[in-house]
């Protein structure tokens, strides 16, 4: 008869404590360094005369770092328990319309159209951070690998659905169980960005419901 080993809870819980110190610590760090790297960037956008040749990518510069310091951030949250976070009552429309102004840039130069249709004005109770992460990745996603057509946000009294026109999930990724480090050539990075996405939406108690196709990517989420 095969024996199946467990480990103490005592163990479990000094392991879990290890990781959430590692995380916050690394965080911190990390965002001490991105703070410098963020002002030093905005300085930079600053002085550079609006026809430089450079300012174009100090704007990228400037806009990535913003982007990883937010991503961050995300982490700590995700760090603690679930009910331990700050929820608020958070009006979704506007904070949709922040996302969609922040996408702009992966959109130029490409023939790609941005639409927002809204059935309800819904408010969530949520932690609003949280919430501006999951959404804002998801439809960074979106613009950055749709090159022609359209994104289109769907909001509903239940529902927040974002839908592309672009190549749709590559071969090997599962829908429904997005997995820690899957690459794809088409989609870059090194497959994280999906996994946390799906622990935002478990750590806000939602669901989320994925359709892909040639045709283009849908991510539902529903409260």
């Amino acid at each position: 008869m095969s024996k199946r080993s467990t480990i103490p809870r005592s163990d479990l819980a000094d392991a879990l404590q290890r990781e959430q110190w590692f995380v916050g610590d690394a965080c911190h760090e990390l965002r001490t360094s991105l703070a410098i790297l963020a002002c030093t960037a905005e300085t930079i956008c600053y002085q550079l005369p609006a026809d430089s040749r450079l300012l174009a990518s100090a704007e990228r510069m400037l806009r990535s770092t913003q982007e990883m310091e937010q991503q961050l951030a995300s982490l700590l949250l995700l760090a603690r328990e679930p009910h331990k976070l700050a929820r608020t009552a958070v009006p979704l429309r506007p904070l949709v319309q922040d996302c969609m102004d922040r996408c702009q840039p992966w959109l130029a130069d490409k023939p790609v159209v941005l639409v927002l249709e809204v059935g309800a004005e819904v408010q969530v109770c949520a932690n609003a951070e949280l919430l501006r992460s999951l959404v804002g990745n998801l439809l960074r996603n979106a613009c950055q690998h749709t090159r022609e057509g359209e994104v289109h946000i769907t909001l509903s009294a239940r529902s927040l659905v974002i839908a592309d026109t672009g190549p749709g999930l590559p071969a090997g990724i599962d829908p429904l169980h997005f997995e820690r480090f899957v690459p794809s050539a088409s989609f870059g990075g090194q497959g994280l960005g999906l996994s946390i996405v799906q622990r935002m939406v478990a750590h806000l108690g939602w669901r989320m419901v994925v359709d892909s196709s040639a045709q283009g990517c849908r991510f539902g989420l529903q409260w």
